[in-house]
């Protein structure tokens, strides 16, 4: 934590809004996306409960921003470190964890500022808001296995930084986070691919942020509980890989890079 807000202040001590940015640069690109998809191409959030796109899009992108921030960030946590692991007697393994740690602040901001809107639109709270724990729990073991794996596979393969960077462009439009998954109900052919990305990690996290406040679902309801399964065990099979290769590789780490 102390690291984290390190991080932080050394980041935008030369900006004269500052820690603003971390709150600004979000902002703007939400109203980005509302402008082209929520009154361009008039997309819909979820119409049979009443939620406009504008909510409904607001907990897709919070937590899409704050996960896509702390995964590419993950990537380079280790090699981004170099001068200071080989200065002195450091835990590497707590590398992969500190942005997550500092992006938590601007992400309870975008969280709470998406509450306000869905209370503002007449969305109410239910008991769905509970499993909002499970779901952040379920988003911290995906952060921390994808940061143990990416981190140090970083180190061994140079291209892998820009190699995740174009997958996670591909992975943003399908993490459902702007555009609605299940409205792909039409043909044979659009209900197969609305399986395959919902197979996605990225659109489990954010779809259930969307299950918790805007009452749609329980993530042990029967059509959830297959995608609960295969991300638990898609989460281990990470955690267990990136372990083993980070004990593998940590004590050579400063060599390698």
């Amino acid at each position: 934590m102390r690291l984290a807000r390190y991080e932080d202040k050394a980041t935008n001590q030369g900006n004269y809004l500052g820690m603003a940015w971390q709150f600004l640069n979000p902002a703007f690109q939400v109203g980005t996306y509302y402008l082209v998809f929520g009154l361009g191409l008039r997309s819909q959030g979820n119409p049979e409960a009443h939620v406009p796109y504008i909510v409904w899009m607001l907990f897709g992108l919070s937590t899409w921003f704050f996960m896509n921030g702390t995964f590419m960030a993950g990537v380079s946590s280790i090699t981004s470190k170099v001068a200071m692991v080989s200065k002195m007697k450091f835990p590497i393994s707590i590398l992969p964890t500190v942005r997550y740690v500092s992006d938590l602040t601007s992400f309870w901001a975008m969280l709470g500022i998406s509450i306000v809107a869905m209370l503002v639109s007449g969305v109410p709270i239910t008991l769905h808001i509970l499993q909002f724990f499970y779901y952040f729990i379920a988003m911290t073991a995906l952060m921390f296995s994808f940061g143990i794996l990416n981190s140090t596979v970083n180190v061994l393969i140079p291209d892998y930084k820009m190699l995740m960077s174009s997958v996670m462009r591909l992975l943003f439009w399908t993490s459902g986070a702007i555009w609605n998954v299940d409205r792909l109900n039409g043909n044979h052919m659009q209900q197969v691919i609305a399986g395959i990305i919902k197979l996605n990690p990225f659109y489990y996290i954010v779809d259930g942020m969307r299950d918790s406040f805007l009452s749609q679902a329980w993530f042990w309801s029967s059509d959830r509980l297959q995608y609960t399964i295969m991300f638990w065990l898609f989460v281990m099979f990470i955690a267990l890989l990136g372990s083993h290769l980070h004990m593998k590789f940590r004590a050579r780490f400063i060599d390698l890079i």
